[in-house]
């Protein structure tokens, strides 16, 4: 199993605004949340619960390009999503944001976590070699970014409306 693990705080923003927007978020509001990194969101499928909703992610994380499929296995408004990343037929893996509150802000829990579904039971070497330590701090930091990043982008959005 590799589990990559990022908790961080952000001021000005509640587990309920980061959630719900990233449930809903729309193809611009990707794009403007961060011009050159967030390349495309795309529903590919989806449900009036959420549960089932097929999303299609393209972004830069550091200097890697990551294009994923995920379907949405779990979603508590206000509180978590967890997306399943469909990748092949040996690997699962999943994403999952979930978020406590306090008076200031928001302690945000970013995971990622991945497993072999082969005979062996182990990942597939040259699936974990893309983890490198770059690339994990670069998840890390790519998490951090963009969530520090929409206070501003939300309150801005709201000063247009």
């Amino acid at each position: 199993m590799l589990e990559l693990k990022s908790e961080f705080y952000v001021r000005g923003l509640t587990a309920a605004t980061a959630i719900d927007f990233m449930i809903n978020c729309s193809f611009d509001d990707y794009q403007k949340w961060w011009p050159g990194t967030h390349l495309e969101l795309r529903y590919i499928k989806t449900f009036p619960d959420k549960i089932g909703n097929v999303v299609y992610f393209d972004e830069y994380v550091g200097k890697n390009r990551l294009q994923i499929t995920t379907i949405v296995e779990k979603y508590m408004p206000g509180k978590k999503i967890l997306w399943r990343v469909v990748e092949g037929e040996t690997i699962q893996a999943w994403m999952t944001l979930e978020g406590v509150d306090d008076e200031e802000g928001v302690t945000l829990s970013h995971v990622f976590k991945a497993s072999s579904t082969g005979t062996s039971g182990v990942l597939d070497t040259s699936f974990t070699q893309k983890f490198t330590p770059e690339m994990r701090r670069d998840l890390h930091d790519h998490a951090v970014t963009e969530f520090n990043m929409l206070p501003i982008f939300l309150a801005g959005k709201a000063g247009r409306a």
